[in-house]
């Protein structure tokens, strides 16, 4: 239904027009011969009628200009008139002075007037904020319907773009349409109406229509609306896969040197940043993100840049960073790391790219990134649990004194008896490191599991204890298999050095035993030639052949396959929970 018309109004515009466009000239010459001829008591009001006439044909800044003259020639307290300062706000609206525009609003006569309402709304639409830009053109939609063009379209435009921002296309659409019938074939050809009808047609779900109506604004000369449009049909061509992420970064990349200065910059270097990091370029695009955000540092706007920097480089890291090679990531992860979210949801991102560093053997990284955690980013049984990897990672780095400092500076109360076995053995691993094996075996004294088991057998063979070796090492082989079995490379090595360190005790009873056992399947193995030299007959009977058996010692780091399995284990565990 057409909107009524209001019985009492402040902008008769229709009447201030004068005659409307085809008088326009005319008109003008005469109110100006008018306000220059008038006696100096109707100047005044000579005057108000050419601003009037100005404001009613769209002109903001020339009416300021006049109002400015009525002032300069006015002895009264003009500032306190209503009808003034509704003139001169509604002028300052249409010359883009939102600010001062409110400030004319404020007298007490316009609190609740509608008609201002929708000046108010205009100011809001051109600050963006659309909540309040919808409600006030809704409850005044019965002035703004009577006003004359180019008024209507000045308002009707900026009420539908708000309806649009606020999702009410039915609204849109009846003002799309207002603006259609009342400016003709030319109304067509606006940059404002082709940008409005694109964005309406991508909400109702058409987006074939939304592209051909942005696209001819996005071509169009007027360069504010070719900005606006650009960044639409770059959001929706995205969005329907209709454009690579490299198209789009070319495009917006011309649309930051056609626009600048105001909130749709912003937005355009905003979405170039999106469209950088969805194209694989991330360095590029979290630079660009960040370079936007410092041109409204200190803002709402800069914390919601930073925000989704922050969300965007999560996402990236969530699994590591798998997308890129692990050298690329950890390029990016030191140019960046001031993005690391807080807390679990940051603690797994670092834990994801120090597990992709270990598997390229980069151990030091690895334990660099996972020491920061235990110093800055941890407490309670997870500062615990990270210092124990760390330490980890210190020992197979060969670096036994970092692992212990490790171990200490995680060391908190409450910790778990599992963890605290894992512990144990990190710090008896770096204890026999440091030739202090004495030390380490009073710390494994009442733990009688396999990896104490393995690391009594390193500590035994650095001090060439060979009884307790092979005493350990045949802990650690358990009982031997069938005959017809055939023994796995690793269970073979173990057995092979159990074999020498029973020759180096002059152990031949052993010898035999171990022969008789494990013979079978040996023979079947890799090291079945150095098991039959080692446990021949002559050996057994004290023959020892010295040159041979210590052409078979080495250096024997059993326990190292059990860190290299807490790495494995470490490396698939999932993140942890935290309450």
């Amino acid at each position: 239904a057409a909107a009524q018309r209001p019985t009492r109004r402040i902008y008769e515009l229709d009447s201030w027009q004068h005659g409307g466009p085809d008088h326009y000239t005319d008109a003008r010459q005469q109110l100006q011969m008018a306000a220059a001829e008038a006696p100096e008591d109707l100047r005044a009001k000579a005057q108000l009628d050419l601003a009037k006439f100005y404001l009613a044909n769209g002109f903001g800044p020339e009416t300021l200009g006049m109002l400015e003259v009525v002032q300069g020639t006015q002895t009264g307290d003009l500032e306190a008139w209503p009808e003034f300062r509704a003139l001169r706000g509604a002028a300052r609206v249409l010359a883009g002075d939102g600010d001062a525009a409110l400030e004319d609003f404020k007298l007490p006569a316009f609190a609740n007037n509608p008609e201002i309402g929708v000046w108010r709304a205009a100011v809001a639409a051109q600050k963006g904020d659309w909540p309040a830009a919808a409600a006030g053109f809704k409850a005044g939609n019965a002035y703004l319907s009577t006003y004359p063009e180019p008024v209507l379209s000045r308002l009707a435009l900026l009420a539908a773009e708000a309806a649009l921002k606020t999702g009410d296309t039915a609204s849109a659409q009846r003002l799309i349409d207002r603006v259609l019938a009342r400016g003709g074939v030319d109304a067509e050809d606006r940059a404002d109406v082709q940008y409005l009808r694109g964005e309406l047609y991508r909400q109702m779900g058409e987006p074939d229509r939304a592209i051909e109506q942005l696209k001819t604004a996005y071509n169009g000369l007027d360069r504010f609306y070719r900005a606006k449009a650009g960044l639409a049909l770059t959001d929706l061509e995205l969005a329907e896969n209709r454009i690579s992420p490299a198209a789009a970064v070319e495009r917006l990349s011309g649309l930051t040197y056609a626009w600048r200065g105001d909130d749709l910059e912003l937005a355009i270097r905003q979405k170039l940043g999106e469209a950088l990091l969805a194209g694989g370029q991330y360095a590029d695009g979290l630079n660009s993100m960040k370079e936007t955000a410092a041109i409204v540092a200190d803002t709402p706007k800069a914390e919601e840049i930073t925000r989704k920097m922050q969300q965007s480089f999560a996402d990236l890291y969530k699994d590591g960073a798998a997308k890129l090679p692990t050298l690329d990531a950890l390029k990016l992860y030191d140019q960046f790391r001031e993005l690391t979210p807080p807390g679990p949801e940051g603690d797994e991102v670092i834990r994801q790219l120090a597990e992709r560093l270990v598997t390229i053997d980069m151990l030091g990284r690895a334990a660099d990134l996972y020491e920061h955690q235990v110093q800055y980013r941890s407490s309670g049984e997870e500062k615990a649990r990270l210092g124990t990897r760390l330490a980890s990672l210190r020992l197979l780095d060969q670096k036994p004194q970092d692992a212990i400092r490790a171990l200490e500076m995680s060391n908190v109360p409450g910790i778990p008896a599992d963890l605290a076995r894992e512990r144990r053995l990190m710090q008896a691993k770096a204890l026999a490191e440091l030739n202090r094996g004495d030390e380490a075996l009073q710390l494994l004294a009442e733990d009688d599991s396999r990896p104490a088991d393995l690391l009594r057998v390193d500590i035994a063979w650095r001090g060439q204890k060979w009884e307790q070796a092979a005493v350990a090492l045949g802990k650690v082989i358990g009982a031997p298999p069938a005959p017809e079995a055939k023994l796995e490379p690793a269970a073979s090595q173990l057995v092979l050095n159990r074999a020498v360190a029973l020759a180096l005790a002059g152990d031949g009873t052993g010898l035999n035993t171990l022969r008789k056992d494990f013979g079978g399947a040996m023979a079947k193995g890799p090291d079945a030639d150095a098991f039959r030299i080692l446990t021949r007959p002559e050996q057994a009977t004290g023959l020892i052949d010295v040159n041979t058996i210590r052409s078979r010692v080495a250096e024997v780091d059993v326990f190292k396959n059990f860190l290299k399995g807490y790495r494995t284990r470490q490396a698939q565990a999932p993140a942890p929970v935290v309450n």
